[in-house]
């Protein structure tokens, strides 16, 4: 509102042509993705699946190159450290174990089969606080073959 109480419409005096909405639109379209990330992760039936592939869709949504290089380098920065500081191990395993998901959404380059056996073994360890045996390996690679 003005001061003589008619409705401000969003005009800049400095610019007639910048309207304050389109700002506004702007930081709507940076602060959504991590407010419904905000949501799902804090959700009282969240899953650890679900944190991972929150954070790897916040990543691939700030990894665009037409934001502002400094919130895209901010945010970007902000994910690599929370994620450092996670135990990845449980996050992937809990991707991989679901069903329907499985090994679809990991780069085979970044994460083979061995890879992923091996961290399927190393929290098997943490868990169970004994070694995998051969019958844990031969299970995980019927699994990851989808048999």
């Amino acid at each position: 509102m003005t001061h003589s109480g008619t409705i401000f419409y969003g005009q800049c005096a400095a610019s007639p042509n910048y309207t304050i909405y389109s700002h506004v639109y702007s930081i709507h379209n940076i602060l959504e993705p991590l407010a419904i990330a905000n949501n799902v992760t804090q959700a009282g039936h969240t899953h650890l699946d679900h944190v991972l592939l929150t954070l790897g869709n916040l990543f691939h949504i700030y990894s665009n190159l037409k934001l502002d290089t400094a919130i895209h380098t901010k945010i970007l920065v902000s994910l690599a450290k929370h994620w450092s500081a996670a135990n990845q191990d449980v996050f992937i395993l809990a991707v991989l174990l679901k069903p329907y998901i499985h090994h679809q959404c990991f780069s085979h380059s970044a994460l083979s089969h061995a890879d992923l056996y091996n961290i399927g073994k190393q929290v098997y360890k943490w868990v169970f606080q004994k070694d995998a045996n051969v019958a844990f390996l031969e299970c995980f690679t019927d699994y990851y073959n989808g048999e």
